[in-house]
């Protein structure tokens, strides 16, 4: 979907951006529970 809207296009692009980071938090606490698994196991 093309925005005419210059405004809303930036909205959109912020919006993504705030998606990428709560991927990259989730991602970061499931490697961090996965590397405490690991040490608990040897």
């Amino acid at each position: 979907m093309i925005w005419m809207n210059d405004k809303k296009k930036d909205n959109n692009q912020k919006f993504h951006a705030h998606q990428l980071c709560r991927l990259c938090v989730c991602v970061g606490a499931l490697l961090n529970t996965y590397l405490e698994n690991q040490v608990k196991v040897q």
